[in-house]
């Protein structure tokens, strides 16, 4: 892949739940310790692939698409959707792009535990520039056979 396809894959570790994210109400709430981590290690992550050239030093303006692999550490139940925040929340936190309001669209898909990776893994891949623009225009496709849009 080169320097300038509009397609980076990042990995993280396995993100803090929505619902263990803060502490306290009103003046007095905060992040957990684990979303302080878990953002720390991301920021981490992001600065190595900037030196490597694998990611844009650049903020990435425009619209954006996610598809994000959540690997467990283990089988416990867990709700998808309660990860997504704390992983657009790193990426911004990152200067990835200058705000998670331009993730237009996101996939996110579990993967099943490996007993390797004892504390999971997030794999993120972004799309944004033209190929956003193809990727969008293939959901429109799949859309139009629901009546949703046309293609």
């Amino acid at each position: 892949m080169g320097r300038n396809m509009p397609i980076r894959t990042i990995y993280l570790d396995f993100p803090p739940s929505v619902n263990e994210r803060w502490l306290g109400c009103g003046k007095n709430t905060h992040i957990t310790k684990s979303t302080a981590a878990f953002e720390l290690s991301s920021a981490y992550r992001i600065m190595s692939l900037r030196g490597q050239k694998k990611l844009p030093r650049a903020k990435i303006t425009g619209p954006i698409a996610l598809i994000i692999y959540l690997r467990p550490p283990d089988n416990h139940r867990r709700d998808i959707d309660n990860y997504i925040k704390a992983i657009n929340d790193a990426l911004t936190k990152g200067n990835v792009w200058d705000d998670d309001s331009q993730v237009k669209s996101f996939l996110p898909q579990w993967l099943k535990p490996d007993p390797s990776k004892k504390r999971g893994e997030t794999i993120v891949t972004i799309i944004y520039g033209s190929e956003y623009n193809k990727i969008i225009n293939e959901f429109d496709c799949i859309a139009a056979k629901y009546g949703a849009k046309s293609c």
